[in-house]
């Protein structure tokens, strides 16, 4: 996964720097950092100049090279762009009059250039952070193929217990797993700003990790003592110190486990509670509460399961879109509040009598009474099929 310069631009560490040029050019690719200082003093004759800079840089300088003559800046903007630079930060601590020409010849060129606007300028910390933000991302990659691999292929609990550790060496032995997961696009600019969130957080800590997995983020969290912080609050506490007060997401948190070995079904049981918290009130599920689900999840895409339910569902859907109705909706509606009619009605702000003739509706059209309590049961398998019905695993 390849960092872009505009990604990374709306990160905190260029909270304080102005786009002054380059605005076409925000899609070049970030690698690393450079600092510019003396390489383009002319009585160096460009001794270090091919050296010291490289394609995909992102270049910092204070012009102390061109603080009595600003117009070499123009050398190295022309250097920068002929060797594919990803574009050149100026912390002008010196307030030199940029020249208009070399602002002008960047801009046409789709070079990036930024001027720090707020002093002082801690370059240290902008580089650490950027070298972050590029790690984020190669970790990303490296999670969601280590996750992917542990739970889509067989692995012997050495196997399992090894990549653990390879995603953090400092995790202690027992372990549990919350899955985050973006109902729209999670974007990489989004991802990197929820890391840099989440590792300024109390969150944070060398015991747990944070990684990317499909459209979502994967967070294992460690303990020597399973039975500390295991409440819904708690885990409340750790997703909002990652999400912020983001609700896009479906979270779900798997049971503890009590050795590393077992971390695929960790992360396989923060998944499925996920699935279920969609739509749900509470922020986060846990895989403990979601009861029917757990044998239902790992076999919804089987043909006999997704047959079963569409037997059921689609007439309904059809009924739904001639007659303008709303059966399967209030089907839906009923199978989350476990059958309770008054709940139902409540939620709704329907009478409960309104709601008892949809259920002869939706019986005159699938032969299934919602009110029969046997007959309820085939219509709720036949919702949690359809609502499991292409969800990631």
């Amino acid at each position: 996964m390849k960092l872009t310069l505009g990604e990374v631009s709306q990160t905190e560490s260029f909270a304080d720097l102005e786009l002054v040029a380059g605005k076409e050019g925000l899609s070049r690719t970030l690698s690393t950092c450079a600092l510019l200082d003396y390489e383009f003093v002319k009585s160096l004759k460009d001794k270090y100049v091919h050296s010291n800079f490289h394609q995909n840089q992102l270049v910092i300088t204070s012009l102390l090279y061109a603080k009595d003559n600003p117009y070499l800046l123009r050398d190295a903007v022309r250097h920068l762009i002929d060797i594919d630079a990803c574009g050149l930060v100026v912390n002008n601590v010196f307030r030199l009059e940029l020249p208009e020409t070399v602002l002008r010849f960047a801009d046409a060129k789709g070079f990036p250039v930024f001027v720090v606007r707020k002093q002082p300028f801690d370059v240290c910390s902008f580089v650490v952070g950027l070298h972050d933000n590029v790690k984020d991302l190669e970790r990303a990659d490296f999670g969601d193929k280590e996750i992917g691999f542990l739970l889509h292929a067989p692995a012997a609990p050495d196997e399992v217990r090894a990549s653990a550790l390879r995603m953090n060496p400092s995790f202690y032995p027992q372990v549990a797993a919350c899955y985050l997961r973006k109902e729209s696009e999670l974007t990489t600019e989004e991802y990197v700003r929820l890391v840099d969130a989440y590792r300024q957080s109390s969150q944070h800590s060398n015991r747990n990790a944070l990684y990317r997995y499909r459209n979502g983020l994967m967070y294992l969290v460690s303990r020597e003592d399973a039975g500390l912080e295991d409440d819904d609050a708690s885990w409340d506490d750790m997703v909002r110190g990652i999400l912020g007060d983001d609700d896009a997401y479906a979270v779900g948190v798997g049971a503890w486990h009590y050795d590393l070995s077992e971390l695929d079904r960790a992360m396989s049981e923060a998944i499925d509670a996920a699935m279920v918290n969609r739509g749900e009130d509470a922020l986060v599920t846990r895989y403990a509460t979601i009861g029917s689900y757990q044998a239902i999840l790992p076999l919804a895409d089987q043909p006999a399961m997704t047959e079963y339910a569409r037997s059921i569902i689609e007439p309904l859907i059809e009924h739904d879109a001639a007659y303008h109705t709303e059966l399967l909706p209030t089907l839906l509606d009923y199978v989350a509040r476990e059958g309770n009619l008054r709940r139902l009605a409540l939620d709704r702000g329907q009478h409960e009598n309104t709601l008892r003739y949809r259920f002869g509706q939706i019986a005159k059209v699938t032969g299934l009474n919602p009110i029969r309590a046997a007959e309820y049961e085939q219509l709720a398998l036949a919702v949690k099929i359809h609502r499991c019905k292409g969800w990631m695993r």
